[in-house]
């Protein structure tokens, strides 16, 4: 069993940024999601937005909580310490029964399996996180104001998260170009060394390295040309792989 991505110090700050705010509902912090079988390869990495919706896990460690809640130091402890806990089980075992009915998911899957990484266990060699962390408990994305204040905290995790998981690919479903970019307002911290850029009438893709992790950025798939947009990231990936910079 491999180690928490994270400390629970950087837990503890990431909810922090968040205490506080004047948001109704519940929410819920995403921890690093890592296939018990990623480590064979370090393939892929898939980075979405954000949570939407995020169940309490099945031992009822109760996780989910109010930012009003955890504006007392040892309540929000103990939600860090419980967003931390993790069971014997694939943490991403979830994906098979809810992947199909995604977007998202369809394409992460056929990605992977363009890069050689299928079969019915292929979720066990993936790693998945989001660009925010903390995120509404129910569906729908946090409030500008829960976004703007976790983004400095969830740029150092994600900038920590690729460090330490060392993927040798990196994939952000996350949207890019004028509409809809989420990517922007993180790049430059990731210290994303853009290698080229691709707009066409339904999607705009861009493409460079992390570090020492080759990067493909898409739109989100929702009602976007699924075949394409894996399609076009495993070309990328592909030419990364023989040591081309540019397509």
């Amino acid at each position: 069993m491999r180690a928490p991505v994270y400390s629970l110090d950087q837990v503890e700050e990431l909810l922090t940024s968040v205490t506080g705010l004047e948001a109704i509902g519940s929410f819920s912090a995403m921890m690093p999601q890592v296939g018990l079988d990623f480590d064979k390869g370090r393939e892929l990495m898939i980075v979405g937005r954000t949570t939407n919706g995020w169940g309490e896990p099945a031992d009822g460690a109760n996780t989910q909580f109010t930012l009003a809640e955890i504006l007392e130091p040892s309540v929000r402890r103990g939600f860090s310490e419980r967003s931390l806990r993790f069971s014997d089980e694939d943490p991403m075992h979830w994906v098979p029964g809810y992947g199909p009915r995604s977007a998202f998911w369809r394409v992460a899957k056929a990605v992977a399996g363009g890069l050689g990484i299928g079969g019915a266990d292929w979720y066990r060699r993936i790693a998945y996180t989001n660009l925010y962390k903390v995120g509404r408990a129910d569906e729908g994305n946090p409030p500008d104001s829960v976004a703007n204040a976790q983004m400095s905290v969830c740029t150092r995790l994600l900038r920590h998260e690729i460090t330490v998981l060392s993927p040798r690919r990196v994939l952000f479903l996350v949207g890019c170009g004028p509409d809809c970019d989420w990517f922007q307002w993180f790049q430059e911290a990731l210290s994303f060394d853009k290698a080229g850029e691709e707009s066409g009438a339904t999607y705009t893709a861009k493409w460079g390295s992390i570090g020492q992790s080759s990067v493909v950025v898409l739109p989100h798939p929702q009602g976007k040309p699924e075949s394409l947009l894996a399609g076009k990231a495993v070309d990328v990936f592909r030419a990364f792989g023989a040591g081309a910079t540019a397509l």
